[in-house]
Order: C-alpha cells, then sequence, then structure tokens
C-alpha cells in the first residue's frame, strides 16, 4: 500500500490529463451585470432609448457630455467597483456623445490618478464596450493601439471590451483579429477571441488556434464545441495531426469531456490514442466518470475488454469511483477479493474516501488488517486527517490498537511533523504519544519556537509545565539578544 496517500491510482485516474482545461475568458459586461442593470428598472431603460435617440440624431450637447464624462470619471474614482457602480458608469457611458468617445477613452488612459488607483481598467473596459457597439473598427483601432505595458493593464481590458461586443455570428473578424493581435503580451486575449469565434466556427477557430501555437488546452476546448456540431470533422482533423503526445492530449481530453454525456463517443474518441499508457488513462479516466452516471453500464464495459491490462485498470477504475460514494461496500469486496489487481491502490482509495467520511468506521476496518507495513501506511492515512477532527477518539485508538514502540513512534512523528509550523500545539499533542526519546524532544522544541511565534502566553505557559529539559526551557524562554536572530 503507497505510503500516506491515496496511492498510483488517484494520481493516474486524475492524472494530468484534464488539468489546466479553464480558459481564461474575462465576463463580459452585459452577461456579468444584467441582473443588476435590470434593477434600475424604468429609469435605466429610459437613460438607455434616451441615449440612442441622441446618437441617431447626434443631438447630444457638448456641454453636457463633458458634465456626464466628468461624473464618469469622479463616479470611478470613489472606490471599488461593484455592480451597481458598474451599472451607473454603462448609463453614463451610454449618455456620452459618440463622436467624443474617442477622445474620453484616449483620457482614461492618460489620466495618472486614475490608473494609480488601479480603478480605469473597468472604467475603461466599459467605455469601450459602449464605443465597439457604436463603431467597432474605430474602437478596434484604439484597443490595438494602446501599449502593450500601460498601466492598470489598460491594453487588456479595452482589447476584451472590442471582444465581448464583436456580433457573435462573426466568427471571421474574430479570427482575423486574433492573428493580429501580439504573440505573446496578449495571449489571453487571443484565447478569448478564438472561444468566442468557436461558438459560430470552431473548425476555423481550430487552424487559427493551432497557427497561433495555443497550448493543448486551449485547443481542448474549441475541439469539444467542434465536436458538438460536427463530430466527424473534428476527428478526422484530430488524426491529421502529427503522431505523438499532443495528438494523444487532445484525444484523452475529448474522451474525458465526451463520458459526462456521450460514453460511447468518448469510447470512440479513446481508441484512437497511439501511446498504450496513454490509452489506458483515458479509458480509466473515462470509466471513473461513467461510473457516476450509469455504473452497471461502466463495470459492464470494463469487464468485456479482451485486453487483461486494459481490463483490471478500469476495473480499478470504477472499484475507486465506487468508493466515493460507497467506501465501506468497496471494503467488504476488497476483503472477499484480496489478491484482484490494484488491490493496495483501490485501498488506498477507498480509505481516503471513508476517512473523510466516517473516520472512526474506517479505523475498524484498519485495524482488521494483519500487522505489517501496511496497516501502518493506513493508519498514518488515517492520523492525518482524524486527528485534526476527534483528537481524543483518534489518540485513544491509536493507544488501544497500534502498539508502543519504534514503529508508532516513526508513525506518530510523521503525522505530527505534516502538521509543521501551522499547528504547533496538535503537533505538540501528537508528540506526546511518542516514547520519550531525543527525536521527540527535537520535535517539541521545534514545535514549541513555532508556537512561540503564534502564541507566546500559552507556549510559554506549557514550555514551562513540560518535561523538557531545563537547559532546552532556558533555551526556549530566554529571548535572543538585541540585534541578532534567533537560533533555528
Amino acid at each position: 500500500m503507497a505510503s500516506g496517500r491515496i496511492g498510483w491510482l488517484i494520481a493516474f485516474v486524475s492524472g494530468a490529463v484534464f488539468a489546466s482545461l479553464i480558459l481564461k475568458a474575462p465576463e463580459a459586461f452585459r452577461d456579468s451585470h444584467s441582473g443588476d442593470a435590470q434593477s434600475k428598472g424604468a429609469a435605466s431603460a429610459d437613460t438607455q432609448k434616451k441615449a440612442a435617440s441622441n446618437r441617431s440624431t447626434g443631438s447630444v450637447d457638448a456641454s453636457r457630455s463633458e458634465a456626464t464624462f466628468q461624473q464618469f470619471c469622479d463616479l470611478a474614482l470613489q472606490g471599488g467597483l461593484g455592480l451597481s457602480v458598474s451599472a451607473d458608469l454603462l448609463e453614463l457611458a451610454e449618455e456620452l456623445d459618440p463622436s467624443r468617445l474617442a477622445e474620453y477613452a484616449r483620457r482614461l488612459v492618460e489620466m495618472p490618478s486614475m490608473s494609480e488607483s488601479g480603478y480605469s481598467g473597468r472604467s475603461l473596459n466599459i467605455l469601450v464596450s459602449v464605443w465597439a457597439k457604436d463603431n467597432l473598427p474605430a474602437a478596434v483601432q484604439f484597443a490595438l493601439a494602446i501599449p502593450p505595458h500601460s498601466k492598470s493593464e489598460q491594453r487588456d481590458t479595452a482589447l476584451e471590451a472590442v471582444i465581448e461586443a464583436w456580433p457573435a455570428g462573426d466568427a471571421e473578424g474574430l479570427i482575423d483579429f486574433a492573428r493580429r493581435l501580439r504573440d505573446h503580451t496578449d495571449r489571453d486575449e487571443v484565447r478569448l477571441a478564438l472561444d468566442r469565434a468557436s461558438k459560430a466556427d470552431p473548425q476555423g477557430a481550430m487552424a487559427a488556434a493551432s497557427d497561433l501555437g495555443l497550448n493543448f488546452s486551449d485547443l481542448s476546448l474549441i475541439l469539444s464545441k467542434w465536436q458538438g456540431k460536427d463530430d466527424a470533422s473534428a476527428r478526422n482533423w484530430v488524426l491529421q495531426q502529427p503522431d505523438g503526445r499532443a495528438r494523444d492530449q487532445l484525444l484523452s481530453v475529448e474522451a474525458r469531456m465526451l463520458a459526462h454525456s456521450n460514453p460511447e463517443a468518448a469510447i470512440s474518441w479513446a481508441e484512437l490514442i497511439q501511446s498504450p499508457r496513454s490509452q489506458t488513462m483515458a479509458l480509466c479516466n473515462l470509466e471513473v466518470e461513467w461510473f457516476r452516471k450509469d455504473p452497471a453500464a461502466a463495470e459492464k464495459f470494463a469487464d468485456c475488454q479482451q485486453d487483461p491490462t486494459i481490463r483490471d485498470t478500469l476495473r480499478a477504475g470504477y472499484l475507486a469511483a465506487w468508493a466515493e460514494s460507497d467506501p465501506a461496500a468497496v471494503a467488504k469486496f476488497l476483503d472477499k477479493h484480496p489478491d484482484i489487481p490494484h488491490a493496495e491502490a483501490i485501498a488506498n482509495s477507498t480509505l481516503e474516501s471513508w476517512i473523510f467520511r466516517d473516520p472512526s468506521t474506517a479505523a475498524e476496518w484498519i485495524a482488521s488488517f494483519p500487522d505489517g507495513k501496511s496497516k501502518m501506511d493506513a493508519t498514518t492515512l488515517l492520523l492525518e486527517s482524524w486527528c485534526e477532527s476527534d483528537q481524543n477518539a483518534c489518540f485513544a485508538w491509536v493507544q488501544q490498537h497500534v502498539p508502543a514502540g519504534p514503529d508508532r513512534d516513526r508513525m506518530i512523528s510523521e503525522v505530527a511533523t505534516s502538521n509543521g509550523y501551522d499547528n504547533p500545539q496538535l503537533t505538540l499533542q501528537i508528540a506526546s504519544l511518542m516514547s520519550p526519546s531525543k527525536d521527540r524532544e527535537q520535535m517539541e522544541e521545534s514545535a514549541a519556537t513555532d508556537w512561540l511565534d503564534k502564541n507566546p502566553v500559552l507556549a510559554t505557559s506549557w514550555i514551562r509545565s513540560s518535561d523538557l529539559p531545563a537547559d532546552v526551557k532556558a533555551r526556549l524562554l530566554t529571548p535572543p539578544p538585541t540585534g541578532t536572530s534567533p537560533t533555528p
């Protein structure tokens, strides 16, 4: 049994295959604050109608527009931009003279007080968003001209506003815009633009993402949208990519994403993976997801595999998933089938789930293990969690079921060390279960030193009443000379 943690299976099941898939896509103002804007009621609607009328007739008075912009700046400088403030800023921006939006946007970028306050980002985003809906080419030209290292990330927020205001059906324009962005400085905006374009044209967005060198996580998200529109074309594109790890990663991620909605389709994607290890990992990940949705179908699929290695790994996968919902049942299964492949890794997975749900019952199962390393490793795993949730029950169980001696001391030392600086008081309490020794003394001295940093009153009281040698107590309680650092 792997020491102290779930073991290789959980790492194998969860792996790195589905890590880092969240594409950074800042919220569009209109989406994230629509509820707040709606709360303005009839007054807000009247303001927007009036602004629209002004735009169509060109009747916005110059002095009134300037006064409105000053209100806009004053409001942005008042403090944090919550939902209500952002909604007010939007209303003000919609009242501005459209012919002066370029001037106002430049003034926002150049205002040092706003840049230093950190509030120009959202206010510029709002202003450019309104401008882009009125004159997209001009807003695009302005955003692209902002220097990449301007304060408060004005370039980023202006580009994001332009992208979010872009007509959803104009995938070609979005893709062309993404290709015009800087290679490294605007990488997040490239992702955002192509993600938005992929809703209408995933194939074109995928081609651009590949040309621009986006990573496989970004490609996978676009691929998923493409697969939803045209599975055959998406699959054919992947198969045309060069053999290797990148292609296998795309296939693996797509299989994992499909496992939630269409396990059979997910299997067909996983079967295209060339690396035997990567394919087995993908199938195992798929099995875990499938078991959560349809346990019987997942189990049947695993049992039908002809390759014994794949069959055993898939069985381990659904047993690990089963342990999440019913660890006691999996424990009984393991007791009846102790020789199944990956039994130790499955047992660790089961323990992790069971300890989280019911540590005292999990402890009973551990107590039934034969004495040896497996039992000690399982006990360590138990104590790392249980001693924080129910210290008295945990300590009583250790004293009853784990004989005193070097093995118990090593196990307790490992658990105590894992608490480290974060909880020195608990570390001292755990260390008290060890037999008197130099190791215990050193552990107590280290924990007491940490505790003195956190709570000198309680720590001092404990040190004075402890069994630590007099010279250790003196060393702990004597402050270092002025101008020197404490001895570590």
